[in-house]
């Protein structure tokens, strides 16, 4: 199986290459892009925000010592969000109430809805 895989990912298809230099090509299908993805980050940072007013409402305490608030999620950028969940606390989020994260507790925002 290795020895199939392996190639794949050494010389990855030429469809991605492609594709990207279709749209970056072309002057409308750039500005698209560009509008989606301004569309989605600004979605993710809706949803950032919308987590931390969340946690806040129902008094979630931060999850541990080190924060004195869930502003630090508000404070990340980027598609995914530390928490600062110990392995414990993320065990607990996936086996009692199946809510999925690495076991350092960062998130996928992009997966986080309200």
């Amino acid at each position: 199986l290795k020895a199939i895989v392996r190639p794949m990912y050494s010389n990855p298809q030429l469809h991605g290459a492609r594709l990207v230099a279709l749209v970056l090509g072309d002057k409308a299908l750039t500005a698209l892009w560009e509008e989606e993805l301004t569309q989605m980050s600004k979605q993710i940072t809706a949803m950032r925000q919308a987590l931390v007013e969340s946690l806040s409402a129902i008094k979630c305490p931060p999850p541990s010592g080190s924060f004195k608030s869930w502003r630090h999620i508000t404070d990340q950028i980027g598609m995914f969000a530390y928490t600062g969940l110990s392995k414990r606390q993320c065990d607990i989020l996936t086996d009692k109430y199946h809510v999925y994260c690495t076991k350092n507790g960062r998130f996928s925002m992009a997966g986080v809805n309200p």
